[in-house]
This record gives structure tokens, sequence and C-alpha cells, in this order.
């Protein structure tokens, strides 16, 4: 029996329910058809075009990322635009995609969970927070407590990163939280929840001064390195509920920030 894109989706929606979804997200299919069907899935952080042409090459019917690719409205369908030039290129390709975002990040053994696991945080818990910021985060504790600077070197190995832009502390390392992509809101929650260091991305210039204040450690990984973490896992979990699929995690892709 063949094998559809919403069979795919409700496959997804049993790990990562849409519900989980904040408010202000735009989840679950972007382009594409449900009837569709797929023999074929390509998994990445981002569709861009570049990943649009590697699931063209790859054969892949449909392409599964994290974050959607639409958010606001489309003001028109310009092909010299971002996104509109990528939504062109799938229907071109006739290619489906599908993303899990804020849902995927508030799901067991989703971004966070999977974050924190690299990382090789244990006794992971969800991060006590307010809103639609209720369950994005992590917090557990490291094997053994460690300096600053040897957390630094942690997080850069298993992320494979050469830098990292941080408010170190002088304190021992033992409780950490984490929180992938931009979560450096959950600064605050972090500190209260008893966190000796927040790894996150995207840290606004005045938040380096609350850290400060709080006493709290905090670690800027990237928003590409935190969350492309789950790429793999993502690709696991269909390929072991489709084995008759064949499902690869994107090679093509890339941070778009380049640190010179």
């Amino acid at each position: 029996m063949s094998v559809t894109v919403r069979d795919v989706m409700e496959k997804m929606e049993q790990w990562c329910p849409s519900s989980l979804a904040c408010s202000w997200d735009n989840s679950g299919l972007q382009v594409g058809s449900k009837n569709q069907t797929v023999t074929r899935i390509l998994v990445a952080l981002d569709v861009t075009r570049a990943v649009v042409e590697e699931a063209v090459s790859f054969g892949a019917e449909m392409i599964i990322t994290h974050h959607p690719l639409i958010f606001g409205g489309l003001q028109n369908l310009s092909l010299d635009d971002y996104p509109q030039a990528v939504v062109a290129a799938l229907l071109q390709g006739g290619i489906t995609h599908f993303a899990a975002h804020t849902n995927l990040d508030m799901a067991a053994g989703g971004v966070n969970h999977t974050l924190a696991e690299v990382l090789g945080i244990k006794g992971v818990v969800p991060l006590a927070a307010e809103g639609d910021m209720d369950g994005l985060g992590r917090i557990g504790t490291l094997p053994s407590r460690m300096s600053f600077a040897q957390l630094e070197l942690l997080v850069k190995e298993k992320l494979g990163l050469d830098y990292l832009k941080v408010v170190p502390t002088e304190k021992e390392i033992r409780s950490v939280a984490v929180c992938g992509g931009s979560g450096m809101d959950l600064l605050v929650a972090a500190k209260e929840a008893g966190a000796d260091c927040l790894i996150s991305a995207e840290g606004k210039h005045h938040q380096a001064f609350i850290a400060q204040q709080l006493g709290i450690g905090l670690i800027d990984a990237g928003h590409f390195h935190t969350e492309r973490v789950v790429v793999p896992v993502i690709a696991r979990y269909l390929q072991e509920h489709f084995p008759e699929l064949t499902v690869s995690c994107s090679k093509q892709e890339k941070s778009g920030w380049l640190v010179r």
C-alpha cells in the first residue's frame, strides 16, 4: 500500500501534536497536497532553493523541515523574492513541504530534548515559563560540575562550532537550561528554575547585562546549530515508522550566517 503525505503528517502529529504549537506559529503543510504519494523524503532545518534542488536530485516528493517556509501572508508571487521563489520551486518540482516548528520544540524527544541529550545533560524536564514560551525550554544537570570554560569547550565540540557568544560566570556549572533557536527570553525562567547557565541563541544586547545581574552564565551557540541536531532524529523517526520509504537528511544546507 502506497504512503501519502497525509500518512506522514498523521505520524508526525502523533509525535508532535499541532496543539502544542505557539499561537503565532505556522506549523503544518506549507506547500503541496496531502494526497501526494511519497516514496522519498528529505529532512532539513530550512527549505531553501539549494534544499529544493537537492530534493529534486534525490527524487524526493516531500521535504520536512523544522522551520516553516511561510510565516506571514504573502504579498505577491514574485519569483525575485523570498520565500515566493522557493514556493515556486517546490511547485515546479512537484514537492510537498511540511514543517513541525514550535510543536516539535515542545514535544518529548523534540528539539530541546535532543539538544540537551547531545550536550550530555541528564534528568531533563521542561523549563517553567509563561504564555507561549511555556514548555519551549528544558533544564537538567551535567554528569559532573565543570567550569564555564569547560562548558564552552563541550558546546563547541558537540555542536561542531569554532565560536560562541558568551556571558561567562565564575561559579561552577551543574544545572543547565537549553532552548534551541531564539530562546534567550527564557533567561529569567532559567534562573528561577535554578540553572547556572542558559544555552540558546540570538541573545540581545541588554540580555547580557540581565544575565550579569542575575549571576547566570549565557552561551549563544547560534540558531542553526542549536536546532540542526533534531534533523537526524526526524529522519530516524520516519524511517522507523515507514520502512518502505527512503528518508535522508539534507547534505547541502548550512547556516545562512558566516563569521569572518
